[in-house]
């Protein structure tokens, strides 16, 4: 069955969310989204495929779909189903099909629960310690995944993971974590700006005093200069009168 357009968005944005969380955690695992799992070799078309997958590893070379039972395909440890159209058929059945398998842990998340009994936000199920698969959530959440090691929340009919309980601090999108890249760097060209701006403000403030100072010493040599052409105007005059009485002097 083909996916509706938000179920084809839901798993466009969330697996590479998966694929981010996972890596920031050092976690070495394998996530896929809509991939094909057959559990039964007898029945190869009995198969599931999760909208989101996460896997301890994938055998080499990379197979189009896993077989569990071929060696090296195993079941996913995390499995997430996107409800449709036909939500009973996801609530029912998936839970069944997921504890066949071998699943450790699975999310049913229906975006769109509205006030109807028996419609969840988020369903978990969850192996026990005796090994059966068991429902440990229903209801709109936040919940913690064992399996991934954050909590899911519901915002705006969208799930996202978080680190803490409240969804103070959600895991951002690829998308957010692209915008927020953006923003830093133009934070960083800014401050770069900024600090060539106060750099130049700095050099033009020291022109200022160098040429402020140049000034001062150009006043000064004036002032000097002025200084010793009316020393030499007075030595002069003194010399012509001095000059002149000798003159006088010497007619009496």
């Amino acid at each position: 069955m083909g996916q509706s357009l938000s179920q084809s968005d839901f798993v466009f944005e969330f697996v590479p969310l998966l694929r981010a969380w996972l890596a920031d955690c050092g976690a070495q695992a394998y996530v896929a989204g809509d991939v094909y799992v057959a559990w039964v070799p007898e029945h190869p078309l009995v198969r599931v495929s999760p909208d989101a997958a996460v896997f301890d590893a994938v055998p080499d070379p990379q197979p189009a779909s896993f077989q569990l039972w071929l060696p090296g395909h195993k079941a996913p440890r995390f499995a997430l189903e996107y409800v449709s159209d036909d939500w009973k058929k996801d609530y029912d059945e998936a839970p069944q099909k997921y504890a066949q398998l071998g699943c450790r842990e699975l999310v049913i998340f229906d975006a769109e629960p509205g006030d109807r009994a028996g419609r969840h936000a988020l369903q978990v199920f969850r192996r026990t310690g005796d090994g059966a698969f068991v429902r440990q959530h229903a209801g709109p959440g936040p919940v913690w995944s064992v399996e991934l090691g954050a909590w899911l929340v519901v915002r705006g009919g969208h799930l996202r993971l978080s680190r803490d309980q409240a969804g103070h601090e959600l895991v951002p999108t690829v998308a957010e974590r692209a915008e927020l890249e953006r923003s830093e760097k133009l934070r960083e060209r800014a401050d770069k700006e900024h600090e060539r701006a106060e750099k130049e403000r700095e050099r033009a403030e020291k022109e200022r005093e160098r040429a402020e100072k140049e000034r001062e010493r150009a006043e000064k040599e004036h002032a000097l200069a002025y200084a010793e052409q009316e020393r030499a105007e007075k030595e002069s005059a003194l010399a012509e009168l001095a000059r002149l009485r000798a003159l006088m002097g010497g007619a009496a």
